[in-house]
């Protein structure tokens, strides 16, 4: 038979389990909005830039790292996916000697396949971690109206993208 101090005692450790899981919940989602570095799929994180500043227009994004790996191609179609950007009004774009040179550096930013679009295709021949930004200025008459760079530092690709996309 339960007496009443039993039921009493229950109650309260059922409360009690409430509440720490809820303290649990808040606490996983600050830590889930923790930025721990650089992001290891750089095609999502270049195509929601791109969602981004599309949806606006005009401007860009903050700056974001990236972790781009050995032997990995970025194309033009796998980034723009769904969003109403044609292929030949976006550009790739890298900055930076260290990174960027073509004998050396890891990061390699060609027109892919001879197309003729500008540079459509960025490829790592070594892991890197870089920073992303991406730019739009669809006032522009001619292209690139969406610009995206990848550079050592935040403010170089911040620059770069502004510079490419005209932007002021």
């Amino acid at each position: 038979m339960i007496t009443r101090g039993q039921a009493f005692e229950t109650m309260m450790l059922v409360i009690s389990v409430i509440v720490a899981l809820a303290i649990l919940a808040v606490l996983m989602n600050i830590i889930g909005g923790i930025d721990l570095g650089g992001t290891s799929n750089p095609e999502t994180a270049i195509r929601d830039g791109l969602r981004e500043v599309q949806s606006k227009g005009y401007g860009l994004t903050a700056p974001k790292k990236i972790n781009l790996k050995k032997d990995t191609i970025i194309l033009k179609k796998t980034v723009i996916g769904t969003t109403p950007i044609a292929e030949t009004e976006l550009s790739f774009f890298c900055d930076g000697a260290t990174i960027c040179d073509a004998s050396k550096g890891p990061i390699k930013v060609a027109d892919y396949a001879g197309s003729g679009a500008g540079a459509s295709s960025v490829s790592i021949s070594g892991n890197v971690e870089v920073n992303m930004v991406a730019c739009a200025n669809e006032e522009k008459t001619s292209n690139p109206k969406y610009c995206v760079v990848l550079a050592r530092t935040s403010a170089d690709a911040t620059t770069s993208c502004k510079t490419a996309c005209t932007i002021t």
